[in-house]
């Protein structure tokens, strides 16, 4: 930390590097389930707020999204990088 200039307050170290964990985690394609029991979280909604982290939440959203049956759906999912 002393590298990047980073301050943060007194204590918030371990925070920050386990949310940085569980969000680097779900995108590399972690499992939800896994990470709520790595982070000790006793109900899955606090969990969940790294879900939207995952990887296939973007390509599923796009999918799935009514505007993709348009012709011009391809380029959006081009334009995030995903091919549907």
């Amino acid at each position: 930390m002393e590298k990047t200039s980073i301050v943060l307050p007194r204590g918030q170290l371990t925070h920050v590097l386990r949310h940085t964990f569980a969000a680097h985690f779900m995108m590399s394609g972690g499992n939800i389930l896994a990470l709520q029991k790595i982070l000790g979280h006793h109900d899955i909604k606090m969990t969940m707020r790294y879900a939207h982290l995952a990887l296939d939440h973007l390509e599923t959203a796009l999918r799935f999204n009514p505007l993709a049956t348009l012709p011009s759906g391809d380029k959006v999912a081009a334009a995030v990088g995903i091919t549907p």
